[in-house]
């Protein structure tokens, strides 16, 4: 007599039966990975990217007159666009030179 419970017929008889290859991917942790993963993106990435992509128009569609406030929270008026390169008027008589990056948004006309 063995002392194994694997010897025993009722071991024998109680011998799971297999398991689909579906089935058992459907019990791993890996699609409960991948939908958190696709909230993740929908939720954080996607919206930055897009607020990023809407910013890069803005800034590329600036135009002389413009209004714009700057990162620093200084507000000018565009006198001059070049390639990455504004002439921003600050005040009268006053005109600084500025990367596009350097601005935040156009300021309410």
């Amino acid at each position: 007599m063995s002392l194994l419970y694997a010897d025993t017929p009722a071991a024998a008889a109680a011998a799971p039966e297999p398991v689909s290859p579906v089935a058992a991917l459907l019990h791993s942790p890996l699609p409960l990975m991948v939908i958190i993963f696709g909230l993740f993106w929908w939720l954080l990435i996607r919206p930055q990217q897009k607020q990023q992509k809407e910013r890069e128009a803005q800034l590329k569609a600036l135009k002389e007159g413009d209004k714009v406030i700057m990162v620093s929270g200084v507000h000018a008026t565009v006198a001059k666009v070049e390639d990455d390169v504004l002439s921003l008027r600050i005040a009268e008589g006053v005109v600084v030179r500025a990367q596009r990056t350097a601005v935040d948004r156009k300021a309410a006309a």
